[in-house]
This record gives C-alpha cells, sequence and structure tokens, in this order.
C-alpha cells in the first residue's frame, strides 16, 4: 500500500506520461468546484487510483464523521460534485465476508441488468465501495458504460448525464475497513479544495476501494466509539438524500430568480418529489438480514436475489414459505 500527495500539476503530469491509453485518463480540468468555505468542516478531494494493471483513474471524495449532516453532505454533492438529480437511487445490501461469485454468467447478468436500468433513467448506486464482491461487479458495469460512450465518439466531458442514462456509484465506507484508510484520514486533516491523494492498489482487494466508482464517502473513525455510526450514515443516505438533494437543486434554481421552485414546507418535497429508493440484495450475513429489516419499516422496498447462498437466499426462501400458507 503506498498514499501520496502531490499537488495538481505535478500529478497531472504523471498521469500524462504514466498512462498506458490516453483516452482512459479521466479529466478534472473541466470541473468547477465551489470554495469549501461555506462547509469548512467538510475534507474532500480527489483520489487517482495506480495499480500493476490498470491505468490512473480519477474518483471524487468527501471524508464524513459521525457529527456531519445530511444537510452538509447534500450541499457538498450538489454545489462541489455536481451531481444530477437522481430519478432513483439503488442501495445494494452485500459483505465481503459472505460474497461468493456462482458463475461467470451470473456476473454478467447482473452487469447487463444494471446497465440497462441506467440507460434508461439517472441512477445513483451505493456500495461499500470495496475492491471486492458486489461493488467491484458493479464498478466493472461502471467502467464497460464510460467505454461504451467513448467507443461511441461522446467523450467524458462532453457527455450530459442529465440527458443520457448514467451511473453514479457511490461507495460508502469507513477508513478502519482500508488498508490506507488512516493514511487517507491523515493526508485529509488539512482544508485544500484541491487536494489530491494518489492510492496504489496492491491486490487487497477486500481493504481497498474500488477505482471505478465515480464517488467516495469515507467515514472518519478518528475518536469514533460509536460503531453504528458508518451504518447511520447509510441509512440517511438511503431514506433522507435524495429528498435533501432535490432541496438544495430546487435552492439554487430560486437564487436565479425562479422563488416558485422552492417548496412551500418539506411535507410537500416528500409528497411531491420523492425519489424511489430500492434496496439490492446479494447474498449477505446477519448485518444484511438486520438491514433489509430496517429498510422494509421504512417502507423501502427491497430485491432479493433468489437461488443463492448466504442470507439472501435464507430469506427468499423464508418468503416463498410464507406466501404459501
Amino acid at each position: 500500500m503506498a498514499i501520496h500527495q502531490d499537488d495538481g500539476g505535478r500529478v497531472r503530469g504523471a498521469l500524462d506520461a504514466g498512462s498506458e491509453d490516453s483516452d482512459e485518463k479521466e479529466s478534472w480540468s473541466d470541473t468547477t468546484v465551489d470554495s469549501l468555505d461555506e462547509l469548512p468542516w467538510l475534507r474532500g478531494g480527489r483520489f487517482v487510483f495506480r495499480s500493476r494493471t490498470t491505468v490512473e483513474r480519477l474518483q471524487e471524495y468527501l471524508m464524513v464523521n459521525s457529527e456531519s449532516s445530511m444537510e452538509d453532505i447534500a450541499h457538498f454533492m450538489t454545489r462541489t460534485w455536481r451531481l444530477p438529480l437522481p430519478k432513483v437511487v439503488v442501495s445494494v445490501i452485500s459483505s465481503v465476508n459472505y460474497f461468493v461469485v456462482p458463475n461467470e454468467s451470473w456476473v454478467e447478468d447482473l452487469q447487463y441488468g444494471i446497465l440497462q436500468s441506467a440507460r434508461l433513467t439517472n441512477m445513483y448506486i451505493l456500495t461499500d465501495g470495496l475492491n471486492y464482491g458486489a461493488a467491484r461487479i458493479i464498478g466493472e458495469a461502471v467502467a464497460q458504460e464510460k467505454l461504451r460512450h467513448r467507443l461511441g465518439g461522446l467523450e467524458e466531458q462532453e457527455f450530459d448525464s442529465r440527458e443520457v442514462g448514467h451511473i453514479t456509484a457511490i461507495g460508502v465506507v469507513s477508513s478502519d475497513k482500508l488498508s490506507y484508510g488512516q493514511a487517507i484520514e491523515e493526508a485529509s486533516g488539512t482544508k485544500d479544495e484541491n487536494k489530491i491523494l494518489v492510492l496504489e492498489n496492491i491486490g487487497d482487494e477486500k481493504r481497498e476501494l474500488n477505482p471505478h466508482h465515480s464517488h467516495s464517502i469515507i467515514m472518519s473513525c478518528a475518536g469514533l466509539t460509536d460503531k453504528d455510526a458508518v451504518q447511520n450514515i447509510l441509512f440517511n443516505l438511503e431514506i433522507r438524500l435524495p429528498e435533501l438533494l432535490h432541496s438544495q437543486h430546487r435552492e439554487r434554481k430560486a437564487t436565479k430568480g425562479d422563488s416558485a421552485l422552492v417548496p412551500n414546507s418539506l411535507t410537500d418535497l416528500r409528497m411531491n418529489m420523492r425519489t424511489p429508493v430500492v434496496g439490492l440484495m446479494l447474498q449477505g450475513g446477519p448485518a444484511e438480514i438486520e438491514r433489509v429489516l430496517w429498510l422494509l419499516k421504512k417502507q423501502v422496498p427491497v430485491i432479493v436475489i433468489t437461488r443463492q447462498a448466504a442470507a439472501s437466499g435464507l430469506l427468499a426462501y423464508a418468503f416463498k414459505e410464507y406466501n404459501r400458507g
């Protein structure tokens, strides 16, 4: 594992000289970033991924802690990341400790379904962000979609995700789950809206970030005593984030002169603009069963992939037996 912090010029020079394929380089030069002075307690920047087998890739990231509010996170995502509004949010329920790939055709079918859905609408996919299991499979699907656009003559900088279906894959993970988590925390300790960190994936897949996700939210574990803090952040992302993103976008439009776009109340926002959230369970263990139950209590539908081992197979079997009476 290695992590390097460098200024934009030197890292950009390394990208230009070191990439195996210039088409694979991802540019941040056209990204407009608002000042972080509005949110001085948030730390964000970009990861540059390097490995022995792949070219460099860029990924936006945000450091949060147990005190971070969902309002601030939504503000950062709309003002700094400038993400389009999602039409649907898919939250992947899985675990690297209970994940086994049944066969290659299963992987291809899953990726095909995700890509077909993403081409129809703007989609957010929330995963654990790791370079293993479900998150890796989804990351590879994101890479396939980017390649499809490049081969079709649509360069990434010309790609308008508001007009064409696009996957926003966001990994949510605590720093203690990463082999370079402590180094990320130390390098992110100071406010710098142009921070670029170089990460090297060396093959410890269960403890490394997947480089194909578009964004990462890293939960700081410095001084953290609440072990459920990461789950709480994830639950809030699933339930509250879509509403808050709508609110942020409407407020931004209102500042441009259209006051009619401002919702009268949060109730109106929920009634008129609720983005559907869907859980997708892929295998998993006891913690994933608890998460499914929590989502169901919040009236969030969950898709359980059948004919699989571990928790998803158990839930699918129990559901079928229940319906038989």
